[in-house]
């Protein structure tokens, strides 16, 4: 199976992961593979808080949905290689519709994640924060963020 597929809008091709992608990742495979074997503990490198993920990159671009105008938003992120204790991204967004907190937007085992939000003209910032095998959070404070416009 492919690890991606392709989604078109508004004349943008938009590589999408899978739902099966995991399976092809190595990192990832292990702690899920552990999970559904009912292993209660992992390795003593599979375990512990993931390092935060680099290269953090965010576009957007306006699209039609239902006759609404709404914003895609795509963020981009690199993971380490040498980084054993990561499974999975969560993205929060902070300043949409002025509110101060985050909200997560997102989660998932590849990058990029594609989320659409109301078209507000808003300047909000992303924040990735990486979670491990064992279920660690990198704390919000401990993560990038970068913002973009919606």
């Amino acid at each position: 199976m492919s690890a991606t597929s392709s989604v078109s809008s508004n004349s943008r091709n938009t590589s999408m992961p899978t739902l099966e992608s995991w399976q092809t990742d190595s990192r990832l495979a292990s702690g899920r593979a552990n999970k559904a074997a009912g292993v209660a503990s992992l390795g003593a490198s599979e375990a512990g808080i993931p390092q935060p993920v680099t290269q953090l990159k965010a576009s957007s671009f306006q699209s039609k949905i239902g006759g609404a105008t709404m914003t895609t938003v795509q963020i981009n992120h690199k993971i380490s290689s040498s980084d054993q204790t990561f499974h999975h991204a969560n993205v929060w967004v902070t300043g949409l519709g002025g509110n101060p907190n985050p909200q997560l937007l997102s989660s998932s085992t590849a990058s990029p994640h594609t989320m659409i939000l109301p078209n507000t003209g808003e300047k909000v910032s992303l924040t990735v924060q990486s979670v491990g095998k064992d279920g660690s959070l990198l704390p919000l404070s401990s993560s990038p963020s970068t913002p973009v416009t919606i």
